[in-house]
């Protein structure tokens, strides 16, 4: 009898202790719980359908002629996936990099990630080994119809603008970027560089998960810029994603404050650029942006994050746009080990402040230490990149932050600074 009561006592006393449970309580407190559509597109109510095939295993070849030079990536193999979606009445061929952590196997599944590249990039091996060394297989993949060289890396743009089935006589490469166009209408979207974009990437993902060393129920995405855009667009059709982590690039951008707020196909608003997809999709979304892109407003992004279902975002003062440091906030890091059951340190907001009631309320992770809450304003009429951002110290208690608007004050955003560099944001707030 002493010993079921000692065994009582342990079992009571390890629930009662935050630290035995960790990762159980974070994804049920903050990530909530997931049941995915595994078998095809999730939303249908519009006009982009794609084929099932795109949620089987493709068929693909290795290219060690490809595998990068660099002796830091070791390990990852440069690859050609079989596309069934056709370019001018042609299959396509889709370059890219794919690696695994050292301690991957049947027996020692690890979470993976899909990295989709920005506007004029490429499939970047030294991304893939960056996601490897933090324990994630990865994939990433060239979605503009190009190839990468051997000794390309993140910080140059060094590629081939075509791969080398753009003339072969059975396959080719897919189109190149040119964002929502759609030549011919919707009847011609096939031919379109956002449906074969979109297609490569859901691609990857069915690539990478189909590998016995990977967590199938643990992969995620993340894409910088026009990759951002990619994979706020993927995030409707594909539900098997675990995270999605889109920086800088949304959508929602027609009439945007960015640079990427006009486009002449009037069927962009209809397809790509609508936020309708993202409605339904309830896979955790960390939207990652500066406060000054010059290329997609904050007005787009806070429009995304109200979209999704189970929103974080991140808007950080003047972060540099480019390849290299969109791959580089180490909230990625932290919000992908928080999904994945790693970690615990994310923080969510529960209450969004508004015009009307100015109370911001959150919660936290175990052993999340805040650094300190700052109201950050603007005096313009109008949401722009030059904005010029004032910021004030907020006072909180129990997860609570009441909020004192300043007088002149017509755009603004609380952020939360976490474990002395982590950032989380509300919503962009218009007073």
């Amino acid at each position: 009898m002493k010993k079921v009561f000692t065994i009582i006592f342990i079992i009571v006393f390890c629930l009662s202790f935050s630290g035995c449970n960790n990762n159980k309580n974070t994804n049920d407190l903050f990530f909530n719980k997931k049941t995915s559509k595994m078998d095809g597109q999730l939303y249908m109510g519009g006009k982009i359908e794609y084929p099932d095939s795109m949620w089987q295993t493709p068929d693909y070849e290795y290219d060690p002629a490809l595998d990068p030079t660099n002796p830091t990536c070791e390990g990852v193999k440069a690859f050609f996936i079989n596309s069934p979606i056709k370019y001018k009445g042609k299959p396509t061929k889709i370059m890219g990099y794919i690696g695994f952590p050292e301690n991957a196997s049947e027996d020692n599944k690890v979470p993976a990630i899909v990295l989709v590249h920005g506007g004029i990039g490429t499939a970047y091996s030294d991304w893939v080994k960056m996601w490897n060394d933090r324990g994630y297989a990865a994939i990433s993949i060239d979605t503009e119809g190009g190839q990468s060289k051997p000794d390309g890396n993140m910080y140059s743009i060094l590629h081939d603008e075509r791969n080398k089935y753009a003339n072969d006589i059975i396959y080719t490469a897919g189109p190149s970027n040119n964002g929502f166009a759609i030549d011919g209408g919707l009847s011609n979207i096939q031919n379109s560089w956002m449906y074969h974009a979109t297609s490569a990437t859901i691609l990857a993902n069915s690539l990478i998960r189909s590998d016995n060393r990977v967590d199938s129920s643990k992969v995620g995405i993340t894409g910088i810029s026009w990759g951002g855009v990619i994979t706020s667009i993927v995030l409707g059709y594909d539900d098997r994603f675990a995270f999605a982590m889109p920086v800088y690039g949304c959508i929602a951008l027609n009439g945007s404050s960015g640079a990427f707020n006009s486009f002449p196909d009037d069927s962009s608003k209809e397809t790509w650029d609508s936020v309708e997809p993202m409605k339904i999709s309830a896979t955790p979304t960390l939207f990652i942006n500066s406060n000054k892109d010059k290329f997609f407003g904050l007005d787009a992004v806070s429009k995304c994050y109200n979209a999704v279902q189970n929103g974080f975002i991140a808007i950080k003062n003047d972060l540099p746009h480019s390849q290299a440091d969109g791959a580089n906030p180490f909230e990625l890091v932290a919000f992908a080990d928080a999904v994945v059951g790693k970690d615990t340190n994310v923080i969510k907001i529960t209450q969004n402040p508004t015009k009307e009631i100015p109370v911001m309320k959150y919660k936290k992770g175990n052993d999340v230490i805040i650094n300190s809450i700052e109201l950050w304003y603007n005096n313009d009429s109008e949401l722009s990149p030059s904005s010029i951002w004032n910021r004030k110290t907020l006072d909180f208690n129990d997860e609570t932050v009441n909020i004192d608007y300043p007088n002149n004050a017509k755009y603004c955003y609380v952020n939360i600074t976490f474990s002395n560099s982590l950032i989380h944001s509300s919503r962009l707030i218009e007073l």
